[in-house]
């Protein structure tokens, strides 16, 4: 038995690796900041709302008890809503804890890392990594940690590359917790070979046409300065990186919002 699990990240999702050492194995912390209802950004310029979510395949769902009847099943959507969730990845009932993560070359070439931005890069706030803090208490809508397989990034010529994360796991199925509020579903490849999720944190695609129709000189791109509402010292000035992808350049129609890392934590 056994399958490969998938994760695709989008948008504003922040990316922050532990330092390992001889208790602790390679890990990475990803937050996902509550842009729900946004200040203004620097320019004055109106942020657009952020919907952060997860969406899955409803044929993977275990235990289904309603019949999918659809020419292309694999077409239809689960999607949770995310609002201050501490997520956990579980493989029949238990935890990752003792595998090491690998950060491949392309996560580093492609992902911007705040130390590209600022000489000295920038740290999180200790408290966002205290999981006796509700993540809606520290205005995240979603906080993760990766362990075990590895992690890298696509390039991809419209926008931002994701984030993708990859593990094989020898179990049948997984359940994706939330710790904090309770909430579980578990997934079963249909297939037999994969299961996918993906995790946004985007405007509604709808949102994004319909500015770029009424108002062609947005910068989609100032929504970057959400992202240092976790840090722990913000700067007098917030950089907006230009996309390490230049198959697009900063303020054109086509960005969206972007991931980045941040300086590595000994606190997970």
């Amino acid at each position: 038995m056994g399958f490969k699990f998938r994760v695709i990240f989008n948008g504003l999702c922040i990316f922050v690796p532990n330092i390992p050492d001889q208790q602790k194995k390679q890990a990475m912390q990803v937050l996902l900041v509550n842009g729900a209802n946004p200040p203004d950004a620097s320019n004055k310029q109106p942020q657009l709302s952020h919907v952060p979510h997860l969406i899955f395949n409803l044929t993977d769902v275990y235990s289904r008890s309603t019949r999918i009847d659809s020419p292309n099943p694999t077409d239809l959507k689960g999607l949770w809503r995310l609002e201050g969730d501490d997520l956990e990845f579980c493989f029949n009932g238990k935890g990752v804890t003792d595998e090491i993560l690998t950060i491949e070359d392309k996560f580093s070439e492609l992902i911007t890392h705040m130390k590209d931005l600022y000489p000295q890069g920038l740290e999180v706030k200790d408290e966002c990594f205290n999981t006796n803090i509700n993540p809606k208490d520290l205005d995240l809508a979603a906080r993760l940690q990766l362990k075990g397989g590895t992690i890298t990034a696509k390039e991809d010529p419209t926008g931002e590359p994701p984030v993708i994360f990859e593990t094989y796991t020898r179990a049948d199925k997984v359940d994706i917790v939330s710790k904090s509020t309770n909430t579980r579903i578990t997934l079963k490849p249909a297939d037999g070979q994969i299961v996918e999720i993906k995790i946004r944190n985007e405007p509604p695609e709808e949102v994004f046409s319909y500015i770029r129709k009424t108002n062609p000189k947005f910068n989609f791109d100032m929504d970057f300065e959400l992202v240092y509402l976790v840090a722990k010292k913000k700067p007098e000035v917030l950089k907006i990186p230009r996309p390490k992808n230049l198959a697009f350049s900063t303020g054109s129609p086509g960005s969206k919002c972007g991931t980045v890392v941040y300086n590595p934590s000994s606190l997970f």
